[in-house]
């Protein structure tokens, strides 16, 4: 069995921060017209809008944090690499 002779060797990588406005909880909207009882039809449709847009809000972070990961995962060095 032969020795072998590794140095150990680190890298810095710039690490891209996610931004906090990314990490925010995406508060849904409260229903409108409502007297928290009941909710009218008309309610119902006006509140589907504004949950939609909520929902829209909410995959745009996610998709920002995505892009994010790719970049960090880009540039991270290979560590099984030889």
């Amino acid at each position: 069995m032969a020795c072998s002779n590794t140095q150990t060797s680190y890298e810095s990588v710039q690490c891209v921060p996610i931004p906090s406005t990314l990490t925010n909880s995406v508060v849904p909207p409260l229903p409108p017209d409502s007297d928290g009882k009941t909710l009218s039809f008309k309610a119902s449709v006006l509140w589907n809008r504004l949950l939609l847009g909520t929902i829209e809000k909410a995959n745009k972070q996610l998709e920002a944090i995505r892009e994010i990961e790719a970049i960090r995962n880009k540039n991270a060095p290979d560590i099984g690499a030889k």
